[in-house]
């Protein structure tokens, strides 16, 4: 059984593996420094356009936990993968032709990259259930990708 001690670890391990794929670290346009460990383009908490100094692409990692089982024995966290680019930064950085725009290059790459894995810590398969685009204010456009796990409360006793 899945058991979610440490979420916020769940959410580092996420983040590493976005950080250390070329592919997407390329279409975000980005470098690792001592500085700046995560990137200039990738963050773990929500990014207000309306504060932006550059023409880019935004990747957000959040984890909610929305849903709880009715018996308190099981946490349902969601995963939230938001994509944000100004709309003068929607051309893909790589040469994949199928992709018209990058928010949708990145959310396929995202999707492959995290739906059914199982690998991530003490949680259940990844399973994608939402994929919503939009247009946001100051220019920028979105994707945001859901995907839903489990793992037992570790806050519950049994008390039988």
């Amino acid at each position: 059984m899945s058991n979610c001690m440490n979420l916020s670890r769940l959410k580092e391990a996420v983040i590493d593996e976005i950080r250390n794929d070329p592919t997407v670290a390329k279409e975000l346009g980005d470098t690792v420094t001592a500085i700046d460990p995560y990137g200039q383009f990738l963050f773990d908490h929500q990014k207000n356009p309306a504060a932006w100094d550059k023409t880019a692409t935004y990747l957000t990692v959040q984890l909610h936990i929305p849903k709880v089982s009715e018996d308190k024995k099981w946490l349902v966290p969601t995963l939230e993968l938001q994509i944000i680019s100004h709309e003068q930064h929607l051309a893909p950085a790589g040469s994949e032709p199928a992709f018209r725009n990058r928010n949708d290059y990145l959310a396929d790459l995202l999707t492959q990259k995290f739906h059914g894995r199982n690998d991530l810590g003490s949680f259940g398969p990844f399973l994608l259930t939402s994929d919503m685009e939009g247009v946001l204010e100051n220019n920028c456009l979105y994707r945001k990708l859901l995907f839903e796990t489990s793992c037992l409360n570790s806050y519950c006793e049994d008390r039988g």
